[in-house]
């Protein structure tokens, strides 16, 4: 009778195979490397521990906190060569490519930009690209070659994608592990065979008590893929006015770094009057992203043991922005909300508190919400 423990004490003999045969015959020889032969290498940054060169970096945050405003910042920074805020770093001008498919080009990127103190000579935007049926959306991962190409033709130093779910390609989940790695893998390999950054940005859930590098939006596996991730939050010590941009990952900074915070807020360009710019504290927080989110989920659960106003104001907003391009059956925004961390009860007061219209669509039998008007009819 054979020892069940026969073949922990045996190991199988693999003396009688031909490794160098295998090796040359099944594997590629750039596909395996000898740890003797890398060479290692420094990581650069564009803003020191906060912003590598070539990498994949995540910009995550509440909604209407200025997150366009911070991009734009950054895109106004690298085309003219200033400094960065307190670290004090100087670069050539270079360009940037902004994918975006929420704000005007005409409306609001120009002229915020031109506030912020941007080149628009070296400011290029990605709309549309050849489809089969015409022009369409860039995708993730399917139009990354196009991508790439701008990059290197244009001499682009950052490209930055708002909001980052809204250009995957509809074959692959934003919640799936495997899909969003498959998705960001081209785009990876992409920045660090051009240098170039990648900025994406994603919302925040309305959800509590997650930590800062898990509460964005969509699969982990977009925070682990990402070498870098800002977080950008109302500031806990002054939640109505100010804001603050915060380390929640820096795989290759200081550990120390994650406690230095910035702070800032949105103002009025004294220059272009009407555009919102960022006014930077130029000074650290020394609060942690995990110690912000913690401090901020307990501002909210008190808010709402008091009167409710903090998670009936964040219904408001989520509400407007997610009916603003038209109708939504009621049924379907009851569920995505709860996916946001919104009960049913809070988001029927923000929809009262709106003036939110309800229909019975004609043809599904379905109700539907929808943002009232002056041309509105039923």
């Amino acid at each position: 009778m054979t020892d069940e423990n026969d073949n922990k004490k045996n190991p199988p003999d693999f003396t009688d195979i031909d490794k160098e045969k295998d090796f040359k015959e099944g594997i590629p020889s750039n596909c395996l490397r000898c740890a003797q032969d890398i060479e290692p290498k420094e990581y650069s940054w564009l803003w020191e521990n906060r912003i590598p060169y070539g990498e994949v970096t995540a910009l995550d945050g509440e909604p209407d906190l200025g997150k366009t405003c911070i991009f734009l910042d950054f895109a106004a920074r690298i085309t003219t060569g200033r400094t960065w805020p307190i670290t004090r770093e100087r670069h050539d001008p270079a360009s940037v490519l902004l994918m975006m498919v929420e704000d005007s080009a005409e409306k609001t990127i120009k002229p915020r930009f031109i506030a912020a103190g941007g080149d628009d000579s070296k400011l290029f935007l990605l709309d549309k690209v050849p489809g089969e049926e015409g022009l369409r959306v860039p995708l993730l991962p399917t139009d990354v070659p196009i991508i790439k190409n701008i990059i290197i033709s244009k001499g682009i130093k950052m490209v930055c994608i708002d909001p980052f779910m809204a250009f995957i390609d509809k074959r692959y989940s934003a919640n799936s592990d495997q899909d969003i790695r498959t998705v960001l893998q081209p785009l990876i390999e992409a920045a660090q065979e051009t240098g170039c950054i990648v900025i994406i940005l994603r919302h925040w859930s309305k959800k509590t008590g997650q930590g800062a590098v898990n509460r964005a939006s969509g699969s982990v596996g977009i925070s682990a893929s990402a070498r870098s991730q800002l977080t950008i939050s109302r500031h806990p010590d002054d939640p109505d006015e100010r804001r603050i941009l915060s380390i929640g990952k820096a795989n290759h900074a200081p550990l120390k770094v994650k406690k230095q915070s910035i702070g800032y807020r949105i103002v009025e360009s004294t220059e272009y009057p009407g555009q919102p710019i960022v006014d930077w504290d130029y000074q650290w927080t020394n609060l942690t992203a995990e110690q912000i989110v913690t401090k901020l989920d307990t501002i909210k659960r008190t808010a709402g043991e008091k009167d409710g106003s903090y998670a009936l104001e964040d219904a408001k907003q989520w509400l407007l922005k997610i009916i603003k391009d038209g109708p939504r059956r009621s049924s379907e925004l009851i569920e995505e909300a709860k996916e946001d961390g919104i009960s049913e009860r809070t988001l029927k007061r923000a929809k009262k508190a709106l003036n939110i219209a309800a229909f019975k669509d004609g043809e599904s039998g379905q109700w539907c919400w929808v943002k009232q008007s002056k041309n509105t009819l039923f």
